[in-house]
């Protein structure tokens, strides 16, 4: 498992990661009943990597990527460089929301 700092920007038409890092569009989401926020997360990696190595989006207790809420497969050819969208929405069931997420990069 490598670990990266995370570039973290709020403006939305932020640039894209660095090399050798991730680039996430924003630090933190509040969100209230039948709401939805989009965060962006690019990546840039200089060295290179392989089919094995992933990006996901998981819970916080289960930062091993073994629970992925949405895996990520780059599939655009180049897996060095890329961008994706992930549209986070509350469950608007109170009792089913869970704490934090985070992307993991395991390369």
């Amino acid at each position: 498992m490598a670990v990266f700092f995370v570039k973290t920007c709020e403006c939305e038409s932020s640039t894209r990661a660095e090399n050798n890092r991730l680039g996430l569009s924003c630090r933190q989401i509040y969100l209230s009943e039948n709401m939805s926020r989009e965060v962006r997360l690019s990546w840039n990696f200089a060295d290179a990597v392989n089919l094995i190595d992933w990006i996901g989006l998981f819970e916080v207790d289960f930062s091993r990527g073994t629970k992925f809420l949405r895996p990520k497969i780059n599939s655009d050819g180049n897996p060095n460089d890329g961008m994706w969208l992930h549209d986070i929405t509350r469950d608007p069931d109170l009792m089913r929301v869970k704490g934090d997420v985070i992307f993991g990069v395991q390369v």
